[in-house]
């Protein structure tokens, strides 16, 4: 099942002493975490942070497809220029009745 998209800006002190705006949170099973120097920034930042997550899935899942589609055409390339298995042509652009 999916986990929500929840997110949470809280008041954080670094180390170093700084005060930070950190915006935690999951998306898409990955856990996100960033500071920023103050709330309104941490409001596009999160904006920014998930738009861009969710754009490389999907360029992820392009990829993945596009891949998939190559692999296909160079095997079936590869079965129409070593025949498949059978005397003859046959397919689709075969003039065979059978």
């Amino acid at each position: 099942m999916a986990q929500a998209s929840q997110f949470v800006i809280s008041k954080f002190t670094n180390p170093s002493g700084e005060i930070v705006f950190r915006v935690t949170g999951w998306l898409v099973g990955k856990r996100i975490r960033k500071n920023f120097s103050s709330r309104a920034v941490g409001g596009p930042g999160l904006f920014a942070i998930i738009t861009l997550e969710r754009l490389n899935a999907f360029v992820g899942l392009l990829v993945g497809l596009a891949t998939l589609v190559y692999l296909c055409l160079r095997i079936r390339d590869a079965v129409r220029k070593h025949g498949n298995g059978r005397s003859g042509r046959s397919g689709p652009e075969s003039d065979d009745e059978g």
